[in-house]
C-alpha cells in the first residue's frame, strides 16, 4: 500500500550521438514515501506509512550510445531525507491513557544510494530535442531511523518503538524526458524518475517490518 511518487531531475550529460559519455545528476525528489508493515501484531508497533521530505539528491554515471538510438548506462544516485512518521500506533487500545488521549512524538530521516544499469531510448536523434524513455534495474542501500514515542497510559510513563536499521535490496525504476543539444558534445537533459526498493526487511524494538521505498 505506496503511493506512487516520483521525483525531477536537472541532469546534465556530455554525451554524442554514438559512442561513450558521462552524466553529472542533481535534482530533487518531491514526493516519496517508506512504507513498513510490522512482521508482528505487537501493540505499539508503528503504524500507518511515513512521507519522505524533499530534498537534494546527486548523482552521475557512465554510458554508451549505440548508433540505432539506445543508450546502456550505469548511474548512481545518493539521496538524504526527513521523514514524516504519522502518529499512529498498532492496537493502542492496550495503552489508552485514563483521560482517553494518547500523546504520540513521531519523527525520523533516511539515507541512501543506489547503483543502476538503464536502458534508453532516444527519439528524434536528428533534432536538437529529443525526448527518450528508459528503465533500470540495480540493487539500493536504504538507512532508516524513526522513531514513535507515545504515551503508555495510566502513569506507566513512555514508551518508544521505531526502526534503525540499514537494508539492501532489488531496486527498479522508470524514466522519461528530454535531451536539448547544447552543442554536438553537450546536452541538457530535464528527466523524472520512478523508483521502488522492495522487500526491505527492517529491525525495530518491538518487531522487524516489511518496507517499500518509493522515491
Amino acid at each position: 500500500a505506496t503511493t506512487a511518487v516520483a521525483f525531477a531531475t536537472v541532469q546534465g550529460v556530455a554525451i554524442a550521438e554514438d559512442g561513450w559519455y558521462v552524466r553529472a545528476d542533481i535534482g530533487t525528489n518531491y514526493d516519496g514515501t517508506f512504507d513498513y508493515d510490522p512482521n508482528a501484531s505487537i501493540p505499539g508497533t508503528m503504524g500507518g506509512d511515513a512521507d519522505i521530505d524533499p530534498a537534494i539528491l546527486y548523482g552521475g554515471g557512465l554510458g554508451y550510445g549505440f548508433e540505432n538510438g539506445f543508450r546502456l548506462e550505469g548511474a548512481l544516485t545518493f539521496r538524504n531525507n526527513d521523514l514524516e512518521v504519522p502518529p499512529f500506533v498498532n492496537n493502542i487500545g492496550a495503552y489508552m491513557p485514563v483521560n482517553g488521549a494518547v500523546a504520540v512524538f513521531p519523527g525520523g530521516d533516511s539515507n541512501s544510494w543506489d547503483g543502476m544499469l538503464n536502458l534508453l531510448y532516444d527519439f528524434r536523434r536528428d533534432s536538437r530535442l529529443q525526448p527518450y524513455l528508459g528503465a533500470g534495474f540495480g540493487v539500493s542501500e536504504v538507512d532508516v531511523r524513526a522513531v514513535n514515542l507515545y504515551d503508555a497510559g495510566s502513569g506507566a510513563g513512555f514508551a518508544a518503538n521505531g526502526i534503525d536499521d540499514s537494508e539492501t535490496g532489488l531496486a527498479y525504476q522508470a524514466l522519461a524526458g528530454f535531451g536539448y543539444k547544447l552543442t554536438e558534445r553537450l546536452t541538457f537533459d530535464l528527466g523524472y524518475r520512478y523508483f521502488v526498493v522492495e522487500d526491505l526487511d527492517m529491525a525495530g524494538v518491538l518487531s522487524t517490518y516489511d518496507s517499500t521505498y518509493t522515491d
